[in-house]
């Protein structure tokens, strides 16, 4: 950015042509990772991943991780939990149209990153020790 903010001095454009938005980038272990989704309005649509070991070039190419609909939900953020004994990492989406837009919903749930690879399975309930940094499924209700 400009000294003012208003204006870019250079930009990196990545996946050119191919309508991503959404993303979410986290660095673990010295690589980046990115979730996204297609520009799709409010139709749900898969979450891909892409990995990097720099933000300006070198991205994997883009990998569908989780179900077709990304567990009804687009990337916001992924939080870093760091604990006595661990990090996890939980991502945070957005549940659109749930049932309509002012009911919209913010989803969380547990994802790791190893090698480039995200687990990225929806965990409906979970209990988080932020003490700890560890996480479990819950059956509580």
């Amino acid at each position: 950015m400009s000294d003012d903010y208003l204006s870019a001095i250079e930009y990196t454009e990545l996946f050119k042509y191919q309508g991503r938005e959404a993303p979410a980038i986290v660095k673990v272990d010295g690589l980046y990772h990115m979730l996204s989704s297609a520009c799709m309005g409010w139709d749900p649509n898969p979450c891909k991943l892409s990995s990097s070991k720099s933000l300006t070039e070198g991205w994997s190419d883009l990998k569908q991780i989780g179900d077709d609909i990304a567990f009804d939900t687009q990337a916001a953020s992924i939080l870093k939990v760091k604990g006595s004994e661990g990090m996890t990492y939980l991502y945070v989406g957005d549940r659109w149209m749930d049932p309509g837009l002012p009911e919209s919903k913010t989803i969380v749930f547990p994802v790791s990153f190893k090698d480039g690879e995200c687990t990225f399975e929806y965990k409906p309930k979970f209990e988080m020790n932020f003490k700890t940094g560890k996480w479990r499924e819950s059956n509580s209700n």
